[in-house]
């Protein structure tokens, strides 16, 4: 007879309920599957949500790369023009995206003029009009605040957003921002959804692909988005119509924009700071064409592009590059502004081209 019992006694696992277990973990996977190839066949994709966090992650890995990356700064003319992958083959280097939509380059750059480890060549989608001091974001600004006050240095944030961008990248229903009630019909009913043109990678990298938006329609409203306001009832007997009519509106506007070193000083400390610390950096006029190239050819015209140039050759190590110089470069632009993801890896090589005969990079 044993001294003393315990009341824990070892209980044999139960196989019936392990096998519910089982049979769960199994359904549950199948339903997210299927729930996610009913999903990707009514046209969703998987499209890896921008933010200040994965935004963040970019930002750190610049900082870590030292000289062995190359970094992208603008806004989405640089995000949706340029090929990571055909960049990081021929330059043998780590290209790192920190473009941001819609906004100006000016904080960013500030930012990495302020930080020593950055070491990396810079190419900067650079148009005139986004040089000026005044250029302020605060969304720029909130990001990079994020980066700084709660990413930078911690290995949690790090964690978490590799996870969110790989898990947005494998899967369509975890990516999208179609709302909660929408998903029965959209599964189970007859909702399809519009096809996205615009794919964000786990990079930042960012495609275009135009066969997917109604033109000329697409095009008109991009026009008139850069034009900055309406014309009368905004009606055209057809495209030719339409950008003669844009045309003679610009040519009634009155303030040219002149370039000089006051204007621009923030830009101008910022290019010292980089190039004192040997960083190459490379201000690149991205193509245009149709209503937006004519636009701002009225508005910011060659000369405005020469005042700049003389302004900010505060060392050998800027580099000055505007499509308009290089045949190869004068890429059709569907939508006036932007580069098409079918064009993208041609255009990045033709870039390399010009910015390796230059000593840019």
């Amino acid at each position: 007879m044993p001294l003393f019992t315990s009341s824990f006694s070892r209980k044999v696992p139960d196989k019936g309920f392990a096998k519910k277990i089982l049979f769960s973990m199994v359904l549950g996977t199948f339903l997210v599957l299927l729930a996610e190839n009913i999903a990707r066949m009514k046209g969703l994709e998987p499209n890896v949500r921008d933010s200040a966090g994965l935004w963040a992650s970019q930002r750190a890995l610049a900082s870590d790369l030292g000289r062995n990356a190359v970094l992208i700064a603008g806004a989405s003319r640089s995000q949706l023009g340029l090929d990571l992958a055909v960049l990081g083959k021929r330059l043998e280097k780590v290209p790192v995206q920190l473009s941001i939509d819609g906004s100006p380059f000016i904080d960013v750059l500030e930012n990495l003029a302020n930080d020593e480890s950055i070491k990396g060549s810079i190419l900067v989608s650079a148009p005139v009009e986004k040089m000026l001091d005044d250029q302020k974001s605060k969304h720029v600004q909130q990001w990079i605040s994020f980066y700084e006050n709660k990413y930078r240095g911690l290995w949690q944030p790090k964690i978490e957003e590799r996870l969110k961008a790989n898990l947005m990248t494998l899967s369509s229903l975890y990516s999208s921002m179609v709302p909660p009630e929408l998903w029965p019909d959209i599964l189970f009913g007859s909702r399809r959804i519009y096809p996205n043109y615009l794919v964000t990678r786990s990079n930042r990298q960012r495609d275009a692909d135009y066969t997917k938006v109604k033109m000329p329609m697409f095009y008109l409203r991009r026009g008139l988005r850069h034009l900055g306001k309406s014309i009368g009832d905004n009606r055209f007997s057809s495209v030719g119509d339409f950008e003669e009519q844009v045309v003679a509106e610009v040519l009634k506007e009155k303030n040219r924009l002149k370039i000089t070193e006051t204007n621009i000083s923030r830009l101008k400390a910022a290019l010292q700071k980089l190039t004192d610390r040997g960083v190459k950096i490379a201000l690149i006029n991205f193509p245009k064409s149709g209503v937006v190239e004519k636009i701002d050819d009225i508005r910011f015209p060659k000369t405005v592009w020469k005042q700049a140039q003389d302004n900010l050759s505060v060392s050998p190590l800027v580099k000055f590059i505007d499509y308009r110089d290089y045949e190869s470069l004068d890429f059709n632009c569907p939508d006036g502004s932007h580069i098409d993801v079918s064009q993208k890896s041609q255009f990045t090589h033709e870039l390399l081209n010009v910015l390796i005969k230059k000593g840019a990079v």
